[in-house]
């Protein structure tokens, strides 16, 4: 039996404050780009109120959403450099309860589900589509768009996941219920049906103690802004979690690096030398670390000194760049065991190449080896080489500048990123 949703009387204040909002308020960004859902008419669970979580287990009915529409709440995160402004705008939807996606089941209490828009000076420049464990980043030219800016969400029947496609049933429906095939998120259907843009809700709104034990508050979390533009290993089956696709293959050619985050996609649109980065090679060891993610706005001005610490392995790559508003930063990654060696550069030499060697300790890939060649011919090298080696040289025009990988006590991967000279 359906539970009774309950409009408490704070929530009930905050629908009725939108509706005397100045229009300027209601001209914001965050109004201008709001989503527009497509529910599909034969949705299993609609768009619930989240309360205070009360509401935990709710399949609620289309009559039910249609008598009471729920509200949508909304978050931004804005970046301002040398006047231009950038705003991560994240729409989050609360469903009380998710549907099994075939006999094998799939369903659980709570779905929050959000989608997030990237604006520039007012202008739409991306949209992020999430579907659980899964993620992808369009640029806006391919959205569809409602009135020309309102970004089109077709929203899966069994997991509520959000996509800029529609995808029909399939012809034998009965079977691909049965043998799971709607589990994948991309196969589960999803559009057309029932047009919904949702009145809105700043997400300071949603009490950050409210529980909702299936799907964690929006509260509670990470803020969107650091989620990456794709994920390598989404697209996973919802029972079982095998992966099926690497959703970034559905990114545009700048955007396929999933470690690349939402918040320095923004940057680099903002920054006059956008960021790039060369593959990485290592094991899995130790933790991530990207210096892309601590770079400031006003960019790299240059590379000032590399120093490496190396015994038989590599311990820790150090780089000392200069900002463009002339602050010195230092990235270093690994322990500090080893003999310590360093290079300063000379006005104008940069890095050119990396030559990285990798080898196997306690049954994991580590950096055994690595060397930096400048633009002079100057190198900085330490470590045992192995037969397994890679070369990493800079496009002409390019340097290497920044490093990403992983590292522990020792530099188990690395990965360089580049800009222009």
């Amino acid at each position: 039996m359906m539970r009774r949703t309950r409009l408490y009387p704070a929530l009930l204040l905050a629908c009725l404050a939108l509706l005397v909002q100045p229009a300027s308020a209601l001209a914001s960004d965050a109004y201008t780009y709001a989503p527009s859902f497509q529910l599909r008419s034969d949705l299993e669970c609609w768009p619930s109120m989240p309360g205070n979580g009360e509401n935990s287990g709710e399949c609620r009915s289309r009559a039910a959403f249609e008598a009471n529409p729920p509200p949508m709440f909304w978050e931004e995160h804005v970046i301002t450099h040398n006047g231009v402004t950038a705003k991560l705008i994240t729409y989050w939807v609360y469903y009380g309860n998710q549907n099994n996606c075939s006999t094998f089941g799939g369903g659980h209490v709570d779905d929050w589900e959000r989608i997030t828009v990237h604006l520039q000076d007012g202008n739409l420049r991306h949209v992020s589509y999430n579907q659980h464990n899964g993620r992808y980043t369009l640029d806006a030219a391919d959205v569809p768009l409602k009135d020309g800016r309102h970004p089109v969400v077709y929203v899966g029947k069994y997991s509520h996941g959000g996509y800029h496609d529609q995808r029909a049933r399939c012809t034998l429906d009965g079977l691909c219920y049965t043998d799971g095939n709607y589990c994948f998120y991309w196969k589960d259907p999803r559009g057309p049906g029932v047009e919904w843009t949702p009145s809105l809700l700043p997400l300071t709104e949603l009490s950050p103690a409210a529980v909702f034990p299936g799907s964690t508050n929006p509260r509670q979390r990470t803020r969107p802004e650091y989620d990456t533009v794709c994920r390598a290993d989404g697209g996973q089956d919802v029972i079982f979690g095998i992966g099926l696709e690497n959703t970034c293959e559905r990114n545009p050619a700048n955007l396929k690096d999933p470690a690349l985050t939402l918040k320095q996609m923004a940057v680099n649109d903002l920054v006059s030398t956008p960021l790039s980065v060369t593959p990485a090679y290592g094991g899995n060891g130790g933790s991530a670390f990207d210096d892309r993610q601590h770079i400031p706005l006003d960019g790299i001005a240059y590379l000032k000194r590399i120093t490496l610490r190396t015994g038989s392995r590599v311990d820790q790559l150090q780089l000392q760049l200069v900002s463009g508003s002339g602050n010195t930063l230092t990235f270093s990654h690994g322990g500090n065991g080893g003999n310590l060696r360093s290079l300063e550069l000379a006005p104008g030499e940069v890095i050119k190449q990396a030559e990285v060697h990798i080898g196997r300790k306690n049954r994991s890939d580590r950096v055994f080896y690595l060397k930096l060649t400048t633009s002079t011919g100057r190198t900085l090298a330490g470590g045992s080489q192995t037969s397994k080696r890679f070369v990493i040289t800079a496009p002409a025009g390019q340097q290497l500048v920044a490093s990403y990988g992983r590292a522990g006590s020792e530099l188990d991967r690395i990965g360089f990123v580049m800009m222009p000279e």
